[in-house]
């Protein structure tokens, strides 16, 4: 009896897959748009990180909605933090299904949203510059 516990509960773990993969990573992007002359002065959005998801739903093995789509990830995020600009972009994909009941893939992104129409200080700090070096100084 116990080791039918431990066959059925091995079959279950097996079963029920999931994976969440780095997909890459962005200095800036952005799905609208923008001024890039006011990024320059761009204020972080009223979020100074968010993190969103776009998510498809798998019922059986029919998505029952719309896809996964990175675009509406970034918007969502953009949105999100009430901004037009995502920096320090980190990208994720996930999927997780448990057969043949309920599943889902979609994005994950976490970003600084910036905001260019607002103009004004650096509040973040962003864009970071590199430290400016004279000719001398180069090795």
């Amino acid at each position: 009896m116990r080791t039918g516990m431990l066959l059925l509960l091995a079959a279950v773990v097996l079963v029920c897959a999931g994976c969440a993969e780095r997909q890459g990573d962005m200095t800036i992007c952005s799905t609208r748009n923008v001024n890039l002359a006011g990024l320059a002065n761009a204020r972080t959005g009223s979020e100074p990180r968010v993190e969103v998801k776009d998510v498809r739903h798998i019922l059986l093995i029919f998505p029952v909605t719309g896809s996964g789509n990175l675009k509406e990830a970034f918007d969502k995020a953009m949105d999100a933090g009430k901004g037009d600009t995502l920096a320090d972009v980190v990208i994720y994909r996930y999927w997780w299904y448990v057969p043949p009941l309920y599943g889902q893939s979609g994005w994950k992104v976490k970003a600084t949203v910036l905001n260019s129409a607002a103009g004004g200080a650096q509040a973040a700090g962003w864009p970071r510059r590199a430290v400016e070096q004279t000719p001398s100084q180069i090795p």
